[in-house]
């Protein structure tokens, strides 16, 4: 499954380009599959399971974690590939030290795991690229598997310039 081939290089990169931050990255289940603190792979977490049956991300206070089983205090968020929700990844800290850090966690993640499925033949026979899939404010061009915000300026949510946009300027 993708999710386990790439979950542990992308943990451990991902640590480092945040400052060391503790990264999870979860199954379909909310199985921890990979993790900088490696004695919790394997072990069930709750505030991932509810990001991926939802769809949202899921923020743990730490007031909140009798609530949540398996987890510390942070952001859990969802993990999508081609549309498809494919598990969590998730990052420790408070609200106001993440607040920025992990929608850009999940951007990477989501673009990471989109490139892996592009570059690994038998994922892409499998059904992880060449989807034309338009939902949730996301637009995937076949055979690219890779999805940008939808935005009515034309531009991406990193700044750059869309293909319709540069496709449309005559000059």
């Amino acid at each position: 499954m993708l999710i386990e081939k790439v979950a542990k290089e992308l943990v451990e990169v991902s640590s480092g380009l945040l400052g060391g931050r503790t990264v999870n990255i979860m199954d379909v289940n909310g199985t921890i599959v990979a993790s900088t603190e490696k004695e919790r792979v394997g072990s069930f977490h709750q505030g991932a399971k509810e990001a991926i049956e939802t769809g949202r991300q899921v923020i743990i206070r730490k007031d909140q974690l009798g609530q949540y089983p398996g987890a510390r205090e942070g952001y859990n968020m969802p993990l999508r590939v081609n549309g498809s929700v494919i598990g969590a990844v998730g990052i420790f800290g408070t609200q106001q030290e993440l607040q920025y850090l992990a929608p850009l966690l999940e951007l990477y993640a989501a673009k990471y795991y989109q490139l892996e499925a592009m570059t690994i033949p038998h994922l892409a026979e499998q059904g992880l690229r060449g989807k034309h899939v338009s939902r949730n404010g996301f637009t995937e061009s076949a055979g690219a598997a890779v999805a940008e915000p939808a935005r009515p300026d034309g531009y991406s949510a990193c700044g750059c310039e869309s293909a319709a946009r540069v496709a449309a300027d005559p000059s």
